[in-house]
């Protein structure tokens, strides 16, 4: 365990400090090569740090198709497309659409926070705090801080791969369609268990 920590540059103190506190969940650790060790309740989670996303925020013009580069991937907006179908609706995660009727001004592309509500598709109107649904879907610390979103006025459209908004969401009186497709770059993540006590993946 301590040659594991070692070869990603974590120094002798910082892995005794890391075996005292495996039951401290939530705490991070950064090496000397660049690295983040996370306590996640059974399992360390390992990343290569990236720039923060909390610095990125991107206005997208709603009129016509338009690819911005992020990150952690690429956002394409594709405005007035035909409807899908209901294979299609159901298929990619990574792929949401709204009703283009509703989509008037401008989109804003950023991290989310930990303020931020969203009428979550199937809670009939009903506001949610994004915390606590990315609790409920139990995304582990170091995962939410990939987490985007895509804002419309003061309503958040999108949290990117997870739940689209009941308020813009197409219905059986919607005519066109406003598509966002997220392209995600991949993320290298070791993961050691405790129970197991070995490497993962």
């Amino acid at each position: 365990f301590s040659s594991w920590l070692s070869q990603f540059g974590f120094h002798h103190d910082q892995i005794q400090d890391i075996l005292h506190d495996l039951n401290a969940v939530g705490n991070q650790y950064y090496s000397k090569d660049g690295f983040q060790l996370l306590v996640d309740r059974d399992f360390l989670l390992m990343s290569q740090l990236k720039p923060s996303f909390n610095e990125v925020k991107h206005v997208i013009a709603i009129d016509e198709e338009f690819t911005i580069q992020l990150p952690k991937g690429s956002l394409t907006f594709f405005p007035d497309m035909i409807l899908p179908t209901a294979e299609e609706l159901r298929s990619d995660s990574m792929t949401a659409y709204f009703d283009n009727e509703l989509i008037r001004e401008n989109l804003v592309v950023r991290s989310w926070l930990p303020g931020d509500f969203i009428m979550p598709s199937g809670m009939k109107g009903k506001k949610k705090k994004l915390q606590d649904i990315l609790t409920d879907q139990k995304i582990d610390r170091l995962s939410k801080t990939d987490i985007i979103v895509v804002q419309h006025q003061k309503d958040i459209l999108w949290v990117v791969g997870h739940t689209i908004s009941e308020k813009y969401k197409l219905t059986e009186n919607s005519t066109r369609a406003f598509k966002i497709v997220f392209s995600k770059v991949k993320r290298t993540v070791f993961i050691y268990s405790f129970r197991s006590r070995g490497l993962l993946c």
